[in-house]
């Protein structure tokens, strides 16, 4: 095929790091509690992903971004199991100790799924950024979870493709090229919330910061927009990843999951 020759190594290259966290695979800290940590292993294509699990009660699910892992979202865990609720902190797939090296973000949702359904009801769940794009997907899926925080979360897939490509230095035909590549690997890319969230019956509660870099706050006011039944909370100074450890914005997030 013409257009398959014109795909260059570097490419097909940049296609694979697109797909590829790169993050830390040992999970090495451990949340500010008195608690011990429960180990959890779910079979997931082939292979497993893991969790740990604090205290007791209804569970709140913890979903970490991209390029993270679980312990991102260990903050939140004291303020959840002093309300006496289990947290749940999770490795998405291809993520700290989940097994797999690439994901898409369809199979990221997957992931959320399938954590989902070995947890069973969930009394809420807190994403941050991909993680949250992530897991609208397992809610329009089928994930069984009474109210949602989304932190920082985007909301087109492909527009990030065509950023990636742009950080690359790509002019507009090899980010197409790459994209096509992407579709060669059956990777999903036209995800975008305004097509998934209007299906939501899920409340929700949208936090970011009005200095985020990362994801712009006009996001935010987008997802609300398509979000029948959310509301914002407005913070800033805090960028995209100053959420995590903002005292107000656990308390505030924990507070929406148990009202």
């Amino acid at each position: 095929m013409e257009q398959a020759s014109q795909i260059g190594a570097h490419i097909r290259t940049a296609a694979i790091e697109y797909l590829t966290p790169n993050s830390m695979r040992k999970v090495v800290r451990r949340p500010k509690v008195d608690l011990e940590a429960q180990e959890l292993l779910v079979p997931f294509k082939g292979g497993n992903l893991a969790a740990r699990l604090w205290g007791e009660g209804e569970t709140i699910l913890l979903v970490h971004g991209w390029a993270a892992n679980q312990t991102d979202m260990f903050s939140f865990v004291p303020e959840i199991t002093s309300r006496g609720l289990r947290a749940v902190a999770i490795d998405l797939p291809a993520h700290g100790e989940s097994t797999g090296e690439i994901a898409g973000l369809e199979e990221l949702g997957q992931g959320v799924l399938a954590i989902g359904e070995k947890l069973g009801h969930l009394k809420g769940v807190i994403a941050h950024s991909v993680g949250g794009a992530a897991t609208q997907l397992a809610i329009v899926n089928g994930l069984d979870v009474e109210r949602a925080v989304m932190l920082a979360s985007p909301e087109d897939y492909e527009l990030g493709v065509r950023q990636f490509g742009e950080l690359k230095g790509f002019s507009q035909q090899e980010t197409a090229l790459m994209i096509e590549v992407l579709k060669e690997m059956n990777v999903r890319l036209q995800i975008r919330s305004a097509d998934l969230v209007p299906e939501i019956k899920v409340p929700a509660l949208i936090v970011h910061s009005k200095d985020d870099s990362v994801v712009p706050f006009s996001i935010a006011q987008n997802l609300c927009r398509y979000w029948r039944d959310s509301s914002i909370l407005e913070v800033d100074g805090l960028k995209h990843r100053g959420l995590l450890k903002d005292p107000t914005v656990i308390r505030e997030a924990v507070t929406y999951l148990t009202k």
